[in-house]
């Protein structure tokens, strides 16, 4: 088909068709219009009370979320305890492999699973189970790759 024979593209033909878009004003700095005063250089200041109590308020919430506290006796013996069965070598040698509950320089419950050594020694002890501490003796012979 010779050149002049070819119809146009519908696409070229819709696209001339249509009427002209209005004129957009032209734009200035930042998208503001051109008529518009330029930003003023100045930042913008937060308002706050007149007086501090507004931001003692808050220092003093903020202190409260993360203030820290000594350990009561009980927790301090806990902690101590778990030292203790992590280090003792005679625990590490005779529970290998196993959890153990410590209380008080003592192994209260032990064995392979830990909800029912915690369940045991909840028993023994009378203690609630989140109170009592856990402690996992490592088995090397286990832990290395095969």
């Amino acid at each position: 088909m010779p050149k002049e024979q070819r119809l146009p593209s519908p696409v070229v033909d819709i696209a001339l068709q249509t009427p002209a878009a209005p004129a957009l004003p032209p734009k200035g700095l930042n998208g503001a219009a051109a008529g518009d005063d330029p930003p003023k250089d100045r930042r913008m200041q937060p308002k706050l009370p007149e007086d501090g109590s507004f931001l003692e308020e808050r220092k003093r919430s903020l202190r409260a979320q993360f203030a820290m506290r000594p350990l009561r006796a009980e927790e301090c013996m806990r902690q101590e305890d778990l030292r203790w069965a992590r280090q003792d070598p005679e625990v590490l040698a005779r529970h290998r492999g196993e959890f153990v509950v410590p209380y008080q320089r003592r192994i209260v419950a032990h064995g392979t699973d830990a909800a029912s050594v915690l369940a045991e020694a909840a028993r023994v002890t009378g203690l609630q189970i989140e109170e009592l501490p856990l402690v996992g003796v490592i088995d090397p012979l286990l832990d290395m790759p095969r």
